[in-house]
């Protein structure tokens, strides 16, 4: 006996068909071991990996029509209900952004108000743009 420990002997016969790992001699015929071919420690698996989410990543920017005849006074337009900002100018654009949006569909609602032969009128339009959509296979003729 070296430092007050005792030595454990071990033979060979002992440890024939059991794993290394996670054994001790000592606790391998006690009640501290439910079964010999149990080790002490639940092997730590890694989580499995989640499939990486589809999430947009477009930004684009769409161009508003003019309705025929009609004299345009004011400009809406919302995406799913939220309000976007229209810039004015020769062209009449709004900027979409659908980055990190979930798959689905995004509705932009475009309003807009103004004359038409001097009469007030309002023209709707709805745009939908799906979000990770897969890719439409190409026609004979290469169009859509």
């Amino acid at each position: 006996m070296r430092g007050g420990l005792p030595r454990l002997r071990v033979g060979r016969r002992d440890l024939v068909g059991l794993p290394v790992a996670g054994f001790c001699a000592a606790y391998r015929r006690s009640e501290y071991a439910p079964s010999l071919r149990e080790p002490w420690f639940k092997e730590q698996t890694a989580p499995a990996a989640q499939p990486r989410r589809c999430t947009s990543r477009r930004r684009f920017k769409i161009t508003i029509r003019r309705p025929r005849g009609m004299k345009v006074r004011k400009v809406k337009v919302t995406l799913d209900g939220r309000r976007i900002r229209v810039v004015r100018g020769k062209r009449m654009r709004a900027l979409i952004d659908l980055r990190g949006r979930p798959p689905g569909k995004a509705i932009v609602r475009i309003r807009l108000t103004g004359t038409r032969r001097g009469k007030p009128t309002t023209a709707k339009r709805t745009r939908v743009f799906r979000t990770c959509a897969a890719k439409r296979a190409a026609t004979a003729t290469g169009l859509p």
